[in-house]
């Protein structure tokens, strides 16, 4: 399985180890490190980041980039661009601890634990260029980030920490790009999409359809392995 933002790439294997490849600038391969110089960084080598990775997704326009994984049941980690609060950890912009300026944005190059969503059974994953969410086992869905086109389906232009988004939950499963988020709901049988969604939506209603068939096959093995 695969997520890519314009920046760089998340690879996870059957093994459920995340591999991350592309432009590190921002810190987005999560290695601890980040280069000012854009795209000369694993480029071409694919840089392991966690095991045991049950979620993940790949953030980012060509002026950012952002990782966001989850690693056994609970909680979500997050690293690279924080300049609109897209990592969900709440820092402020431009000097909080912890962090690097490049280019004018905050960078956090080591993954770094989402505090609002420790504990929670997080089981699905999905980032835009600026905004992150989060899917729980219960279909509740919660958004960060950049909201000025209302792609956290919540009123707030900013959110700092992870927060739940009424329009977006009661989810089946999660996909975002762009300024645009959707996610599959059980009350309307279909696809609800918030944001600046013209040129994504399709593309983004595709990848819901992809994931519930994963869901169900999932779902099919386990029930084989009873």
């Amino acid at each position: 399985m695969t997520s890519a933002s314009a920046t760089h790439v998340l690879t996870r294997s059957a093994s459920r180890a995340l591999y991350a490849e592309g432009d590190n600038k921002f810190g987005q391969i999560c290695t601890g490190t980040a280069d000012s110089k854009k795209g000369d960084v694993h480029t071409h080598n694919r840089v392991l980041v966690a095991r045991d990775v049950t979620a993940f997704a790949a953030g980012g326009s060509l002026a950012s980039g952002h990782t966001i994984f989850t690693t056994g049941r609970f909680g979500v980690n997050s690293c690279g661009c924080d300049r609109w609060q897209q990592l969900g950890i709440g820092g402020k912009v431009g000097g909080a601890a912890g962090y690097t300026w490049e280019a004018g944005a905050t960078a956090q190059r080591a993954p770094r634990r989402v505090a609002a969503l420790e504990g929670k059974e997080v089981v699905d994953l999905a980032a835009g260029d600026d905004h992150s969410a989060a899917m729980l086992a219960s279909g509740e869905v919660w958004t960060w980030g950049r909201g000025h086109v209302g792609q956290l389906g919540r009123p707030k232009q900013f959110v700092s920490t992870p927060a739940v988004s009424p329009q977006l939950s009661g989810a089946r499963a999660i996909a975002a790009s762009g300024d645009c988020t959707c996610a599959w709901l059980e009350r309307r049988g279909g696809a609800q999409c918030v944001g600046r969604c013209a040129a994504v939506e399709a593309a983004l209603k595709d990848a819901l359809q992809s994931k519930l068939m994963q869901n169900e096959q999932l779902q099919q093995h386990q029930q084989r392995q009873q």
